[in-house]
């Protein structure tokens, strides 16, 4: 059984998971402690309020769920109940402290999201494969990279290569991608759903009660659900003037 260890839920974390997974090996996916995103209906960030998500016929489960879905002791270790689940062919969700709980079975780490301080104390105790990607400005230093630019999203990136040996891919799909973050921080009321056609100044939610327009027309392919306290400049919707993408569905160019 190879375990990987994949930090984070969002779109790239979950494309990462869900390859890994039909290559045949075993993903455990670890939640940053911010918890918002406006692609959780596509992503696997919903675990962490669902305890459970499947997408694509693929199952995750954070550990206190699957403790009482296989009905297992309360003295069972972290570890014993991420072998659990991993032994079930399903994906396995923890936080931050429980990674050294499951330390000993990690053979490589992937970096998706920002590095927290705590993640960056864990990875310097790791003795298996780091992988991360180019995006991430850290001053970690990774077994190698993987390109997450538009251009060159999934090429893994030697130092001996040129650039024109790097087979350029253009991608022109977030050239029509408009993101809004809110302007103050609070309670956020979804007024639409992902898919939704949204018109100019049209009404898309509020915060605290104070309606939140929309500075674009297009279809919406990411929106927080309700419910969610907010800070400021974070992320609430995602708006495609294209109208051309699925919402529902994670792009292709993650794969």
């Amino acid at each position: 059984m190879i375990v990987v260890l994949i930090y984070g839920l969002n779109d790239l974390a979950t494309a990462c998971a869900l390859r890994l997974y039909r290559s045949g090996f075993q993903p455990v996916l670890c939640a940053p402690s911010k918890k918002n995103d406006i692609h959780s209906l596509r992503n696997f960030s919903a675990v962490l309020t669902g305890g459970k998500k499947v997408i694509e016929e693929v199952e995750a489960m954070t550990i206190a769920y699957a403790q009482q879905f296989y009905e297992l002791s309360d003295q069972s270790s972290d570890e014993k109940i991420c072998k659990h689940v991993l032994e079930d062919r399903k994906i396995c969700v923890i936080n931050e402290t429980e990674i050294k709980e499951i330390n000993a079975i990690i053979r490589y780490f992937i970096t998706a999201d920002d590095v927290t301080d705590s993640i960056s104390h864990v990875l310097s105790e790791f003795n298996g494969k780091f992988i991360m990607f180019s995006s991430d400005k850290s001053e970690l230093h990774a077994s190698y990279t993987i390109s997450d630019d538009q251009d060159t999203l999934g090429k893994v990136l030697y130092p001996f290569l040129s650039i024109e040996e790097k087979n350029v891919r253009k991608n022109n799909d977030s050239e029509n991608i408009y993101c809004v973050n809110a302007p103050i921080e609070g309670l956020f009321t979804a007024d639409k759903l992902v898919n939704d056609i949204i018109i100019e100044k049209e009404i898309f939610g509020k915060i605290n009660d104070i309606p939140i327009l929309s500075p674009v027309s297009g279809k919406i392919t990411g929106i927080l659900r309700s419910g969610v306290l907010l800070e400021k400049k974070e992320a609430i919707i995602e708006i495609d003037q294209s109208k051309k993408n699925d919402g529902r569905i994670i792009p292709f160019r993650y794969f």
